[in-house]
């Protein structure tokens, strides 16, 4: 059980800062006068001026930044300072506060207090230590998870929910794996719908009734897609098999070397159902029109990217496509950040479907050429990284993450598994239950960060599925399909608002596509 402690009932400004940072002459509003009090200051006319509120940059002293600072203000650039000057839990003080975790603390309560700590920096400029429950107790923390001093009552902690109260000085956050972050995401969503002005103070009003709050998700404009490549359900579940058999047809049966997980992370979250990934010929994909699929909204034909045929009858005429726009591309369009991440290579299929437009996946140069052209357009990436079968990528990941979380309008990352397929051809089990353990990683941090920020969706699924992997009723794990894809249809797990359009049932896999549009359109 994850626990961290805090309270509420409403929110309230607090007068200790009355200044309006911009505001040099103390008239309440910052307008051309506090701009030409300014320049007159700076070049040296005796007159006074709140030094407090023109220092826009916030680095201690008036001078020739807080000018560019306030052109920049007045001219809808970028607003001064942080959103708020101060942040009060309770009327205490934020910066009075100490994050505290457990000595053992499990990823959820790392990545909850990181992601805590990142958002108080961002909003008002308070760097919070975070320290382990084995150090001495101060008064006022914020206790994440399952300390040894959070004591949250147990029948109050129910799945699918998450705690917050405040006990004295203490704020508490707890609940269930990636669920003890809701506390986080209950005090950033008072936050955000607050009216009050710009970089002035706040305080959140922490309830001091221990009690257990359902996540109320918001419209997204943050959207996770996820693609396990070849990714079938069977894959998910033997990476979970705590005593796998596993036999390849010629050699004898065995337990993989490599350690399975205990809890696929996506098969936990509220909205599970499955998707038929066929191609426009209602025959077996491949990952490029699998991909196209999902990044448009449209089945194709095998190895084409962004493209579908003209006439969309499917007949296979070489060399009459159209392009069609992917989500990504919507989603630039419409001011959101974006990034592709994928553990391919840089011209991979899957990858490229959010990218690229051409009638053949294998075509490379042409590939990389358009990759290329992007950079000078409205439809460019904020990150982009590829690295075949690198373990590198859960930290690219939450590198992609940064750079597009500041963008207020939103964002959609689209992060590939590449190579359960590669291993799947290759009949590769140990290789297969390591990949999609990579995956869950990813997804698992997706969802601590959606229960943080409420106006997220995720999407986990597959473009088709690789090996025909099967338990047979000997309970011995086979590959049946010669490393080759099938027909079966894929997993798709989702989580946030209006995503329970794929709870328990069987979809197209472009109705996901069709989805994602909905969010960043």
């Amino acid at each position: 059980m994850l626990t961290v402690i805090l309270s509420f009932s409403a929110v309230s400004c607090i007068g200790r800062n009355t200044h309006t940072i911009g505001d040099c002459n103390n008239d309440k509003t910052v307008d051309g006068k506090d701009s030409q009090l300014l320049c007159r200051y700076l070049s040296g006319e005796y007159i006074l001026i709140s030094k407090g509120n023109a220092d826009l940059n916030s680095d201690g002293v008036c001078n020739s930044g807080d000018t560019k600072a306030m052109r920049d203000y007045l001219a809808g650039v970028s607003m001064p300072g942080t959103r708020f000057s101060d942040i009060f839990l309770n009327n205490l003080n934020i910066g009075n506060y100490k994050i505290v975790i457990p000595e053992n603390a499990t990823s959820f309560e790392k990545w909850t207090a990181q992601i805590l700590h990142d958002s108080i920096e961002e909003l008002c400029g308070i760097d919070l230590e975070t320290v382990k429950d084995s150090k001495q107790e101060t008064p006022c923390e914020i206790l994440i998870g399952a300390t040894n001093r959070s004591n949250v009552p147990e029948n109050i902690l129910k799945d699918g929910e998450y705690v917050i109260f405040a006990r004295t000085t203490k704020i508490i956050l707890s609940g269930k794996d990636y669920y003890v972050a809701g506390g986080v995401g209950h005090i950033l969503n008072i936050l955000e719908k607050s009216n009050a002005l710009w970089n002035t103070s706040i305080n959140v009003d922490i309830s001091y009734s221990a009690k257990s709050y359902s996540v109320e998700w918001k419209q997204p404009d943050k959207v996770f897609l996820f693609i396990g490549d070849g990714m079938g359900f069977n894959h998910t579940i033997l990476a979970t098999d705590q005593a796998p058999v596993v036999q390849h047809a010629e050699s004898s049966i065995h337990a993989p070397d490599e350690k399975g997980t205990d809890v696929f992370w996506p098969s936990t979250i509220e909205n599970k159902g499955e998707a038929i990934t066929l191609n426009i010929q209602q025959s077996t994909t491949d990952s490029a029109a699998g991909a196209t699929a999902l990044s448009t909204g449209y089945k194709t034909l095998n190895g084409a990217l962004g493209m579908i045929p003209a006439d969309l009858d499917g007949d296979g005429v070489e060399n009459e496509f159209r392009s069609v726009l992917n989500v990504r591309e919507a989603a630039a369009l419409n001011g959101l950040a974006t990034a592709v991440v994928s553990t391919d290579k840089l011209t991979g299929a899957t990858p490229n479907a959010f990218l690229v437009h051409h009638t053949s996946r294998k075509d490379r140069n042409i590939i990389l050429e358009q990759q290329t052209a992007l950079t000078s357009t409205r439809l460019d990436y904020n990150y982009l990284w590829c690295s075949y079968d690198s373990d590198e990528v859960f930290d690219e990941f939450k590198k992609a993450i940064d750079a597009c979380d500041d963008n207020k309008n939103g964002f959609f990352i689209m992060t590939e598994e590449a190579m359960i397929d590669k291993y799947g051809e290759k009949m590769d089990f140990d290789n297969v239950i390591r990949t999609v353990k990579r995956l869950n990683t990813m997804t698992a941090y997706a969802a601590t960060y959606a229960m943080c920020h409420r106006d997220t969706a995720i999407i986990v699924t597959a473009d088709h599925e690789t090996g025909g992997l099967t338990k047979g009723e000997d309970g011995i794990w086979r590959w049946t399909s010669n490393g080759e894809h099938t027909g079966t249809n894929v997993p798709v797990f989702a989580m946030g608002a209006g995503t329970d359009i794929f709870y328990d049932c069987s979809v197209q896999n472009t109705v996901i596509a069709k989805f994602i549009f909905s969010a960043v359109e």
